[in-house]
């Protein structure tokens, strides 16, 4: 909806089963979403496809792969195609396991994070502007 009220922007949706890819395309066609791309695949194999064709980033939902290196991993993949915009990054299921609280841990204090907010299933953080490298 904030595609349709901001008349820009665009969505991309990682799945990772083709049969789920499938429904998702459905059901963005059936309630008649514009600029949204559903990209079949595990995280690990279409991440930087995705993040090269559809940066800048001002908002990532990471609810893929549950594993606290490949968390860690995902997260320093898409900082540096995130935007100068305000940008908002989501983890889902950070208490999934001892490793995803590990992870969310050290995501939450890292010094690119302005703010982070634990909902206890979700964490969400606020990134700080570009840092230079």
């Amino acid at each position: 909806m904030a595609l349709s009220l901001n008349k820009a922007g665009k969505i991309v949706t990682i799945e990772g089963a083709k049969t789920l890819a499938k429904y998702a395309e459905q059901n963005i066609e059936t309630i008649g979403l514009e600029n949204v791309r559903v990209v079949a695949g595990r995280f690990q194999d279409v991440l930087d496809e995705v993040l090269n064709e559809s940066s800048p980033i001002d908002f990532a939902f990471i609810d893929g792969h549950h594993d606290e290196k490949a968390t860690m991993r995902y997260f320093e993949q898409i900082i540096p195609f995130l935007s100068n915009q305000p940008r908002v990054l989501v983890f889902d299921d950070i208490p999934w396991s001892p490793g995803m609280k590990r992870v969310w841990k050290k995501i939450k204090v890292d010094e690119r994070v302005k703010i982070s907010v634990d909902f206890r299933k979700v964490g969400i953080c606020l990134m700080n502007k570009k840092i230079e490298e």
